[in-house]
């Protein structure tokens, strides 16, 4: 996320699409969701990061500071730090309204015509998806583009979460998430499984898959909060060593969980 696109950053008090009067005259959910990428990928406009800048701001301290974003309240108070107040709290509601109405698509999805076409997919092809988004979500999602680049690159702006520096709690809950689906556990619900179709069909593998699973949540708890802490002198650092060794974890998993698919007879 270009910070610029958005709102005022350090060095530029009248950058983004809030101090833009002139071309943003007014500000509408329509307005905001045509910006959105518009020009580039890093030219977010809308969703979860983008209200996290808003409300943190820029992280501009160092990591061993142990302080995420400082954005004062102040700027979205009348009279207040920085200017054009009110557009950026109109902005703010604006880009929340938009999230929960992006999250209720979701939600109807699954419950309408989504589920009824994955309901209705072949077998083979419905365990197909799942496997390949679960083992693609651990192997080079989480652990290649969340975590290992941003450690390569000891840089906090390559973080998740960079602004509120909520980066280890994204991590843990993703994979909480590749837990849950992969366990057919969630909260009250308990169900049959993949896992338990696994056990089913090559019990060594099974045993093999809970063990990386097991392990790879190990790992990534042992990891140090806040991650940009825990990046920022790399992989030969002690602390850098433990986000490698997490890395490598959901990447075994991802791979081995692959292998499913000969077990259960997947072309």
């Amino acid at each position: 996320l270009d910070e610029a696109y958005i709102d005022y950053v350090e060095g530029d008090v009248d950058a983004g699409i809030i101090n833009n009067l002139a071309d943003f005259p007014t500000l509408t959910k329509e307005i905001l969701t045509g910006e959105n990428g518009n020009g580039g990928e890093e030219n977010v406009a809308i969703g979860y990061h983008a209200i996290e800048f808003l409300l943190w701001g820029q992280d501009l301290t160092a990591p061993s500071e142990n302080l995420a974003g400082q954005r004062a309240y102040t700027d979205f108070v009348d009279g207040g730090t920085a200017a054009n107040q009110d557009r950026r709290r109109e902005y703010l509601a604006i880009v929340a309204d938009l999230l929960t109405d992006h999250l209720q698509i979701i939600i109807d999805e699954w419950s309408g015509d989504y589920r009824s076409t994955f309901l209705a997919l072949d077998e083979d092809e419905a365990l197909d998806n799942i496997i390949s988004s679960i083992a693609e979500l651990s192997r080079s999602e989480l652990a290649i583009e969340r975590m290992a680049v941003a450690l390569q690159n000891q840089d906090q702006e390559d973080e998740h979460s960079c602004f509120s520096d909520n980066t280890h709690r994204d991590i843990r809950l993703n994979l909480a998430g590749i837990v849950n689906v992969y366990t057919g556990a969630y909260g009250s619900v308990d169900g049959n499984s993949l896992q338990d179709l696994i056990e089913e069909a090559d019990a060594d593998l099974a045993t093999e898959l809970d063990a990386l699973l097991a392990t790879a949540v190990t790992d990534v708890d042992a990891t140090l909060n806040p991650f940009d802490l825990a990046i920022v002198d790399g992989e030969s650092s002690v602390e850098g060593a433990k986000v490698q060794t997490a890395v490598q974890a959901l990447v075994a998993f991802g791979d081995k969980l692959l292998e499913a698919k000969v077990a259960l007879g997947i072309n």
